[in-house]
Order: C-alpha cells, then structure tokens, then sequence
C-alpha cells in the first residue's frame, strides 16, 4: 500500500471492513446500497483485479473484492480514499499509451532489415527496444535510431543531442571502450544522450573525438618532412654555391 493510502488509514479518513465482512460483502450484488461510491471511475471494472496490498496484519485485499466494497461506503472521504486505492493500485481506467516507433509521423521504418550496430541489430530490432521502453523515452530513440534509420520526419526534430555537434555521426557503428574493457556503439551513447538527462555537453566533451566527429588528422607536411620545393630550392641553392667556388678556382689558376 502507497504510502498516501496507509497516511489515510492511519489519520482515520478511510476505513476499511474487517475480514468478516470482507467476507460477506465480496462477490454480493450491491444494486440496494444507496451509496454512488466506485473503485474506478465511472463504475469499471478494475483492469488489475487480482491485484493485492495489505491493510492490516489480518486483511489483505485484493482490488476484485475492494470493487465490491466500494459501493457499501457512504463516507465521501472514505469513497475517496478507495478510489485512490483504485487508481494506484488496480490500475482503474488505465491511459491508452501508443507503442513508440522509430518515425515521428507513425509510419513505418523505410529499411527494417538495415543493420544498425555491429552485431547485426536491425533497425526492425531497435524499433522492438523502442516499443518496450517507457513512453518518456520515444523522442530519445526517434532522434537518434530514427534518423540513421531513414525516417525522414524526424530530420526536423529540435532539441536533439547530437555527440557530433550539430551534425550526424560518420560512424554510428564506432565502439568506445572503456577502462573496464566494456564498450558502446556511438550510436548507443547518443540515445543515451537523448534520454533527457540533461548532460548534452558532457557526452559531447566526452565522446566527440572517440567517435571520430572531427574527422582523422592528416599528417601535416612539417610531420612527413621537408616539402618537394622546399627540397627544390635547398638544391638549387647548394648548386650556385659551389658553380661560384668553381669560378673562383679558375680565376686563381689564371692569375697564378
């Protein structure tokens, strides 16, 4: 039990039958009671009626017998708390919640069978993580997977977190080590990123240069050694040096 729910026990503004009566009144119609008092709103059945907390060290309740309770309460305190009970606990009237797909728009991935990470996941395979996560987390995988995935209504989402500012990854597939030998696709570490945990820049400082968004450095010319005119005009320069000695050989010679 919430601890809302046993706060309203303990302060008496909801009571709750002894097990006798639990006893007589689960399962008995209640249509005589004059009381308008439901577990779920608008008289449903609990969608979790098995469901089962414990009031007390000789009652526990389980959410098919509370809906049989409900309308035995007159209190509206009580029918309150009962009904919290309901929406917590038995799942009343539950959201209808939509399984997350990669596209924004809902529709369906254009290359299903595209391998997206090294151990050939397919994007059909993401989509199945994506459905099984929770709701909150759906930008997340449309941001990142969506995108290297070829759905084009999510190019125009804002407030992504890409690890290569402002631009897609060169190599979704990249792994990144870590000291304790494990390792992470790059891909991985940006829908990680995108989960809203509000460290965009820390990822980004942090993996950037490991999944190479900065491309590889070319050796400069300085590293790979003199350049062919530099080389060039070294030559050319040992050459007039030593026509000049030359010259000035013969001119001696003559003279002497």
């Amino acid at each position: 039990m919430s601890a809302a729910i046993l706060q309203l026990l303990l302060l008496g503004y909801f009571t709750l039958p002894s097990s006798g009566q639990v006893a007589g009144v689960a399962g008995k119609a209640t249509a005589s009671s004059s009381s308008n008092c439901t577990l779920c709103g608008g008289g449903s059945f609990p969608a979790d009626p098995a469901a089962r907390f414990k009031v007390r060290d000789d009652l526990v309740l389980n959410c098919s017998q509370m809906f049989d309770i409900a309308p035995t309460l007159t209190d509206e305190a009580e029918c309150e708390g009962i009904r919290q009970i309901g929406d917590m606990i038995c799942q009343c009237n539950p959201k209808q919640v939509t399984p997350c797909t990669l596209c924004s728009d809902g529709s369906a991935v254009p290359d299903p069978d595209t391998p997206i990470l090294p151990d050939n996941t397919t994007c059909s395979d993401l989509e199945g993580r994506a459905a099984a996560d929770f709701d909150s987390n759906c930008p997340a995988w449309q941001s990142t997977a969506g995108v290297y995935c070829g759905c084009q209504s999510n190019n125009a989402m804002t407030e992504r977190c890409d690890i290569c500012p402002g631009e897609l990854l060169p190599d979704p597939f990249k792994d990144v080590e870590f000291v304790d030998g494990t390792s992470r696709t790059c891909l991985e570490l940006e829908v990680e990123a995108n989960r809203g945990s509000g460290e965009c820049g820390r990822y980004q400082q942090l993996y950037a240069e490991a999944c190479e968004c900065f491309g590889t450095d070319e050796p400069s010319d300085e590293e790979d050694g003199p350049s062919t005119s530099d080389a060039s005009t070294t030559f050319d320069f040992a050459c007039s040096q030593y026509m000049y000695l030359l010259l000035i050989s013969l001119f001696v010679a003559v003279i002497c």
